[in-house]
């Protein structure tokens, strides 16, 4: 019943021993427990839960104890006014009860059971633990509860919950990190692997340098990795005690501190959380450890002091390690002194000073040790002897094997300060007397400068000067450089740069090899890539040869003309390698293939067997050697020579060559090919003959087949790079070597320029003028006529069957327009087909209505029709047979046609194309063998 005006009637609890019960609670009837570990919720993924239950409700019920007697005060006190008072307590599912919050849903499916404290208390770790998205620290603080009021171990946390006990003390010792840490773990800044290091660091403040290294960034701003995080606090914080100078055991040092070996900052204190570090004996507590090597040195000190010993501290070390380099090492040891506990100072290997003459000996003898302060660290002494005390000492002690090896020891080391001594005053001389000689060859070469000296051979020095720069760049040559010069020079192949040496010695005017030498080492063409500032990335660079540039403009050579002659010996064997591809290419077999046209052998003779081998390259060498003697360099310079003269002078009075002829386009009028002649040594060159703002006809050696027999004009031919001999277009370097032609397509402004290397051009006559006659037997137009009927705008043609087009072959055209003799034409269609030559043209009737022809479902050609294929074919079974000629024999389904094509008396093949990639030849055509070789 209620007991106050604003409280609600509330359902019984559930009585003890009845056992769990599912039902819906109302949120406001639900508090939260205070021993939930987790304390953390995303707000983002929060309202993504409470949007689902908003929408489907809540699946899984929560878990629910009746509220303890104890918390009832608590909630009382607690609630807002209004609300009911709390039944039960939250044990798991606080997420899912903060989502009915976010999406005003007013119960909650709940399982209340009877718990005790302890037995909430475990359920709420455990269900946190287990969850996917449980972070390291919520994980920590779990184990933590577990352990404190739990009372439960370790081993006994890792049963639980199925890990290892070095697991747990890992999450454990997360705790640790400093605040400012555990909030960059729990943003994500650092993760567990790089907090855990840092986390074993007992002082808050070294914590915190640390910290700020690995987010300040380590390579290229970015965090540091976990081992080089693991790295850095091994090296800066945590000591090896092994090398300690105080006793670790010493519990007095430092009171407050106590002994290292029961420290709980040694690794050995807890081996399953430093299972990583190699040695127990490592200090975790850098401070601590400082604080003991200070409190060791003040101890030293004064008892060195007491007892009488000089200490050797401040300016007056460190000019004493001045010959060591003002540093202290197990090896350099203190010049005049020996270390008593360094065995590399003992006589005896393996033993220190002060083990062979024994501490007795030492504190009764009045020898007192010096003890020597660390310039770089006041907290290091080194206790020291002079030698003749280490001697004394040893005596004392009875170690008469060791006082003699310290002896000879000392015999050594006076000998070798002796040749030290001896080795320094001769390389003091030495460089002396060459500075002298430097200093007078600089005065004396500067006074000859300046023209006041007269008491020196002026040629001379220059003579000598300009010959010891010949010989000293010789030899820095490399291999083939020097193998090169000497060719040039004719010195003979033996020992290159001795050779050249030598020539240096000899010339009498060295200065001239020199130059020489130098524009050898400049005559290389590098190219690379560059920074441009202005377009904000790397551009293309062709290093500049200026020292070969500016020799070459000393000895008056024409740049220019050594790169006309090598393009024009690359020309030549280009033509070369060209005519002599031709005369190897296999003869095409008379047999025709299976079902389609065979492609053409590979050009390489290697990837067709049973051709070549050893004695066919044998037979081939010695055939090319027997054809004609070797031509000498001279020679050949000459004959390059003459055949440029030559060229040039046939430019400037050889008349403009015409193409003509209905059956090669390349051939001139008078039958001879301009082609060739253009590649001979005594014609010009096709570079030379063709002009900007010239006409030229496309030749049929052009890599494009609709470019054949086109007119161009030429717009401008590309510039060469002076320095590389490249073609430059739009300002990018080329690599071919020739010259390119950008041209203009005749009568048709609107296509644009096009790039023709000049060996796929032939110069022709510009076209006539639309008033103009053409001029008889100049590029006039071939009537193609073979009936006697001319060709006229607006008729019709059929393109003949030895079109270099492939796709063109058979096409009846109509024609449009007519410049020179090349008419613009479009097929049935009225689509543009470009430009034929009219001696590739039959003139030929007008097409005739073919709706009898075509089937009724569509448009295509009745069976037994003659049908040509187009260039609209493009599967790879289809594309063989563009342009050739079949009957139609089969129809399949609306759209499809069947097309036999007859390759000779026995042999036929069937191919399927659409109705769209098939013309309809007007009349039957002789579809023989011979035909379709054609």
């Amino acid at each position: 019943m209620a007991t106050d005006p604003h409280d609600t009637v509330t359902h019984a609890l559930p009585t003890p021993g009845a056992g769990p019960q599912m039902r819906l609670v109302a949120r406001n009837l639900i508090v939260t427990s205070p021993s939930n570990p987790r304390k953390w919720f995303d707000q983002a993924k929060l309202q993504e839960l409470a949007d689902s239950i908003k929408a489907t409700g809540v699946h899984q019920p929560i878990l629910l104890r009746p509220l303890p007697g104890d918390r009832v005060q608590e909630t009382y006190e607690t609630r807002e006014p209004g609300q009911p008072l709390p039944e039960f307590e939250l044990v798991c599912g606080e997420r899912r009860w903060r989502a009915c919050g976010l999406a005003d849903v007013p119960e909650i499916p709940a399982m209340i059971r009877q718990m005790t404290d302890a037995q909430a208390l475990e359920a709420m770790v455990i269900e946190n633990l287990q969850r996917e998205d449980v972070t390291e620290l919520e994980e920590a603080e779990g184990y933590r509860i577990l352990m404190d009021q739990q009372g439960m171990n370790a081993d006994a946390v890792g049963a639980k919950i199925g890990k290892s006990r070095a697991y747990v003390y890992a999450r454990l010792k997360v705790l640790d990190l400093c605040e400012h840490g555990k909030q960059l773990l729990r943003e994500g800044e650092i993760d567990f692997s790089q907090a855990l290091p840092i986390a074993r660091i007992p002082s808050e403040q070294l914590q915190m340098e640390v910290l700020e290294q690995v987010t300040d960034g380590y390579y290229h701003d970015e965090p540091m990795g976990a081992r080089q995080v693991q790295q850095l606090v091994r090296d800066q914080y945590m000591l090896q005690l092994k090398r300690a100078p105080f006793a670790i055991a010493d519990a007095d040092l430092c009171p407050s501190a106590g002994a290292c070996t029961t420290c709980p900052n040694r690794t050995g204190a807890n081996p399953d959380l430093f299972a990583d570090v190699d040695s127990p004996d490592v200090c975790t507590n850098p401070p601590c450890y400082h604080a003991k090597e200070a409190a060791h040195a003040a101890q030293v000190r004064k008892q060195a002091a007491e007892r009488g010993c000089e200490i050797i501290d401040g300016a007056a070390a460190k000019k004493l390690l001045q010959k060591t380099g003002g540093y202290l090492s197990d090896y350099s040891g203190i010049p005049g002194y020996k270390r008593l506990d360094n065995a590399n100072d003992s006589p005896v290997k393996g033993k220190t000073l002060r083990k062979l003459i024994g501490t007795k000996v030492l504190d009764q003898s009045d020898i007192k040790p010096t003890m020597l302060v660390d310039p770089h660290d006041s907290n290091r002494m080194i206790a020291c002897v002079t030698d003749e005390q280490a001697r004394q000492l040893l005596q004392i002690a009875g170690r008469t094997e060791a006082q003699e090896q310290l002896a000879a020891e000392r015999d050594r080391q006076a000998e070798h300060d002796a040749e030290a001594a001896e080795a320094k005053a001769l390389i003091e001389y030495e460089t002396a007397w060459r500075m002298d000689v430097l200093t007078r060859i600089v005065k004396h070469a500067n006074d000859l400068n300046l023209g006041t000296s007269h008491r020196v051979n002026t040629d001379k020095v220059k003579a000598a000067a300009n010959r010891l720069a010949a010989q000293r760049l010789a030899g820095q040559l490399n291999g083939d450089d020097a193998k090169l010069l000497c060719k040039l020079l004719d010195l003979g192949k033996v020992s290159p740069k001795d050779a050249i040496k030598q020539a240096a010695a000899e010339w009498t005017s060295p200065e001239l090899l020199t130059g020489c030498i130098i524009a050898l080492h400049n005559c290389h063409y590098l190219n690379g890539y560059r920074w441009d500032d202005d377009k904000r990335e790397h551009v293309r660079h062709i290093y500049p040869n200026t020292e070969l540039l500016a020799m070459a403009d000393a000895c008056s050579i024409d740049v220019e003309a050594c790169k006309a002659r090598a393009q024009a010996n690359a020309r030549a064997a280009a033509a070369e390698a060209k005519g002599k591809s031709t005369e190897s290419a296999p003869t095409p077999s008379s047999e025709a293939s299976a079902d389609a046209p065979q492609p053409p052998l590979p050009h390489r003779p290697a990837a067709r067997a049973g051709e070549g081998g050893k004695k066919a390259k044998a037979a081939r060498g010695k055939a090319r050697a027997t054809d004609a003697p070797k031509t000498t360099p001279a020679e050949a310079a000459a004959g390059i020579a003459a055949a440029l003269q030559a060229a040039e002078a046939a430019a400037a009075t050889a008349p403009l060559a015409r193409a003509g002829g209905d059956g090669d386009p390349d051939a001139a009028e008078d039958g001879t090919n301009p082609r060739a002649d253009a590649q001979s040594d005594d014609a010009p060159s096709i570079r030379t003959r063709l002009t900007v703002g010239g006409w030229a006809r496309v030749l049929s050696t052009h890599p494009f087949a609709q470019e054949h027999g086109q007119l161009m004009q030429i717009v401008r031919i590309a510039e060469i790079d002076p320095h590389s001999g490249h073609e430059i277009i739009n300002g990018t370097p080329k690599t071919k070597g020739d010259d390119v032609c950008i041209c203009k397509l005749a009568g048709d402004a609107s296509m644009p320029d096009v790039e023709i290397a000049p060996e796929h051009l032939e110069p022709c006559n510009p076209p006539p003028a639309d008033d103009e006659e053409p001029t008889p037997g100049a590029d006039a137009p071939s009537d193609g006529a073979t009936n006697g009927t001319p060709l006229v705008a607006g008729g019709w043609a059929r393109i003949k069957r030895g079109h270099p087009t492939t796709s063109k072959r058979g096409l009846l055209v109509q024609l449009q327009s007519q410049i020179g003799d090349v008419w613009q034409v479009v097929d049935q269609a009225g689509k543009s087909r470009g430009q034929v030559v009219a001696s590739f043209l039959d003139p030929a009737e007008a097409p005739q209505d073919r709706a009898a022809d075509k089937a009724a479902a569509g448009d295509r050609p009745n069976i037994g029709a003659i049908v040509i294929v187009n260039d609209t074919a493009r599967t790879p079974a289809q594309k063989p047979w563009v342009g050739y000629t079949g009957e139609v024999v089969a129809h399949m389904g609306d759209r499809a046609v069947t097309v036999k094509f007859t390759l000779s008396k026995r042999k036929t093949a069937q191919i399927t194309f659409d109705h769209t990639e098939l013309e309809l030849l007007p009349t039957p055509a002789d579809t023989t063998t011979e035909e379709q070789k054609s």
